[in-house]
């Protein structure tokens, strides 16, 4: 069974949205993702997902990441604050509350880094589109930063300084006192 697509979405009119996203296609199987929306760090995902949570044709599951399709991202361990679903039926057992929602999302901001989530998505279905969250790497490196001093994962109050210290970081030298 195919939803059918608006005849007038916006100023752009219906054939523009039929490009856009095309008719979600359900058969009797079970509901699966049919956009995803994959960002850099403080770009926006959290405060998308919030909203499209809240509209009615929507459904977006109660865990935001799943992160499912980028087993590259995952070091398989649980120290490292990620959480993975990597069984398949887990991961669609996450959309067993669709109940008539047009468009089901799935808002794993790792897909974007991953070398291997676009392939995974596509296959699993190739009709998906992507909402892409970006920001500008200056201000999102600003942000993150804060947000690390905030939550204890960064010891160093200077950015300029925490910045400079990256070198030795990745050489595991100067580390976060934690």
């Amino acid at each position: 069974m195919t939803d059918p697509v608006p005849t007038r979405v916006g100023p752009a009119g219906g054939a523009r949205a039929a490009r856009i996203m095309p008719p979600v296609r359900r058969g009797g199987g079970q509901p699966r993702p049919d956009f995803f929306i994959p960002g850099a760090p403080k770009s926006g995902t959290s405060s998308m997902y919030e909203y499209l949570r809240q509209h009615p044709e929507i459904y977006l599951p109660s865990l935001k990441e799943p992160r499912h399709f980028c087993p590259d991202q995952d070091s398989g361990s649980d120290r490292d604050g990620l959480f993975f679903v990597r069984d398949r039926d887990e991961y669609l057992a996450l959309y067993a509350g669709v109940r008539g929602e047009k468009r089901i999302g799935d808002a794993s901001v790792q897909y974007l880094y991953s070398r291997v989530a676009a392939e995974r998505i596509r296959e699993f279905n190739p009709d998906a589109r992507f909402i892409v969250m970006l920001r500008n790497p200056v201000h999102m490196a600003y942000s993150l930063h804060g947000q690390r001093l905030a939550g204890g994962g960064e010891d160093i109050e200077d950015f300029g300084e925490a910045l400079e210290a990256e070198a030795d970081r990745r050489e595991g030298r100067r580390l976060p006192k934690v």
